[in-house]
């Protein structure tokens, strides 16, 4: 029973974040040497003291809030009379995100248009993650269906599309033609593309196929992407980041720039805005415009291409 009831969890979850719930629900069992369905308070205590011995705090939290959504989930669903781990205190991520893991401007610029000259593709993923905050997954397993353009020529970008999850991301003029660049040199396939459920980043491997069989083609891999990085760092004279850097350093800009908690939280697609107290102390805050004022410094990149 208790199978089937994880398996209906996570169902509607995809790729790295269903495995991470399984496992974090997995381990709990293991460690309170009991079905999640038979545990107590006592337990909860248990597993928090022992995941405080071997992890970050900023992972302990993490895996906090995977059991508190699961036993929302079991709450709802009748399969418990009360979420335990609203009954505990919840741990906090006590230490700040480390500044070496956010791009500062100029090194954001270096590497997006080292990228840029290297490769189009490798740039429009860059740009599409460090402009929206999308996770280097949700980017490489975006579709050209998923972009849409409404009434008054805005664009967007639908994400976790038919998921509990689904959210909206604004997408900037500059990276729409960036993409459209991409596709057209690089990809060299047609506006036809933009409405059908085909991958926008492959292997160059795939790219035969993608101009005769785009629906079999699968998305590029995310361990395509670590040495990627790697050499466009060293080429732009930087220190090595990540694409989860990239992440961080849309946060930061957000922030930096004056948008909201609330608004930033929407587009991290977070579950609440204690997430964003990790940037506490690595940009001040402003209180200018932030879709505005980024955009004016993504845009800016380039007229230095």
């Amino acid at each position: 029973m208790n199978d089937d009831i994880l398996h209906c969890f996570t169902d509607s979850l995809y790729g790295r974040t269903k495995k991470d719930y399984t496992k974090t629900i997995n381990d709990f069992q293991l460690i309170i040497n009991k079905p999640y369905l038979e545990a107590h308070r006592e337990d909860v205590l248990i597993y928090i003291d022992h995941i405080k011995k071997i992890n970050a705090p900023t992972t302990v939290q993490k895996k906090y809030h995977q059991l508190l959504s699961f036993f929302n989930y079991l709450f709802d669903n009748n399969h418990i009379t009360v979420n335990l781990f609203k009954l505990v205190k919840k741990p906090k991520a006590s230490s700040n995100l480390k500044r070496e893991r956010v791009p500062s401007l100029d090194d954001l610029e270096k590497l997006l248009l080292t990228l840029k000259k290297k490769s189009l593709r490798n740039h429009a993923w860059a740009y599409l993650v460090s402009s929206t905050g999308l996770s280097l997954s949700n980017a490489l397993n975006v579709k050209w269906s998923d972009f849409f353009i409404d009434m008054n020529g805005q664009k967007g970008l639908l994400i976790d599309k038919g998921t509990p999850r689904e959210r909206y991301v604004y997408i900037i003029d500059n990276l729409w033609n960036t993409l459209q660049q991409y596709r057209e040199e690089w990809l060299q396939v047609d506006e036809s593309y933009l409405k059908e459920d085909y991958y926008v980043f492959i292997s160059r491997n795939d790219l035969t196929n993608y101009r005769s069989y785009p629906d079999i083609v699968k998305p590029l891999v995310e361990s395509r992407i670590r040495p990627i990085f790697v050499n466009a760092c060293k080429r732009a004279n930087i220190p090595l980041y990540t694409a989860r850097d990239l992440r961080h350093a849309q946060v930061a800009l957000t922030k930096y720039f004056g948008a909201s908690e609330e608004s930033i939280t929407k587009q991290m697609g977070w579950s609440s805005t204690e997430w964003i107290q990790r940037y506490n102390g690595v940009l001040m805050d402003l209180t200018d415009s932030a879709n505005k004022k980024t955009e004016t410094f993504f845009n800016s990149l380039d007229q230095k291409a």
